[in-house]
């Protein structure tokens, strides 16, 4: 085999290698953002390479104007001199924009109203509900803030009284399941929530040691939550 098949060879690899990359990364980057923190169901290696496909045409789609003045340049020889503006092509369309559009529509699926936006995120597939395989990241990971009741394992009334808010945490790991409470009340009236368990910063629930966790609305004062209010 000559040189020049070879070399021949090894462009066309290069090249189909580049264009794979280039119509795939954005698909791919896309979808780790918007999935972060769910533990999906399996899937078929089919599904997920459509999925990411999908994914990758909206992307491009957003940039197609610009992709298409690079394209002419190449055409026109002159997209050496342009450099700077490639550059900035790969780290916007190829990484930066996936990123937001995937943290964006993450965003917009855990979202549990308004009732239009759940129904339409339902119907596209892209509700979380629908992408997440468990009732603890549905919930929490929702970013929902709430009062919340936690019932122990163990004898005895073993219960923590805590609010689940923005500097707060549920493990994404099935096999922990562990949550902090950014803030603990002590037992009030009818075991519902009483004064701020002070000067607590917080407390650590091991996961192993909860048996339920009741949620509270996060709009009314704590203190005066009746009982059987729970969400």
């Amino acid at each position: 085999m000559s040189a020049e098949i070879v070399n021949a060879i090894t462009v066309s690899l290069l090249e189909g290698i580049g264009a794979t990359l280039v119509l795939l990364m954005p698909g791919h980057l896309l979808r780790v953002a918007y999935d972060r923190g769910i533990r999906r169901p399996d899937q078929p290696e089919r599904v997920f390479l459509v999925n990411t496909l999908i994914a990758a045409v909206v992307v491009h789609s957003i940039a197609l104007p610009w992709t298409i003045r690079l394209v002419h340049l190449l055409r026109a020889g002159r997209l050496a001199a342009h450099s700077w503006e490639v550059t900035a092509w790969v780290l916007l369309v190829l990484i930066l924009l996936p990123t937001i559009v995937g943290y964006v529509v993450a965003g917009l699926s855990r979202r549990h109203g308004p009732t239009w936006l759940a129904r339409l995120m339902r119907v596209i597939g892209l509700s979380y509900s629908l992408n997440s395989v468990e009732a603890w990241h549905w919930f929490l990971g929702s970013g929902q803030a709430a009062y919340v009741r936690i019932r122990l394992k163990g004898d005895g009334d073993r219960t923590v009284l805590g609010y689940y808010g923005t500097r707060s945490y549920a493990s994404s790991d099935a096999r922990c399941r562990d949550i902090y409470l950014e803030t603990q009340f002590r037992p009030g009236t009818d075991k519902m929530f009483g004064p701020v368990y002070g000067p607590s910063k917080g407390v650590w629930i091991c996961g192993e040691e909860i048996l339920t966790i009741e949620f509270f609305d996060a709009g009314k004062p704590a203190s005066i939550q009746p009982e059987g209010s729970a969400a």
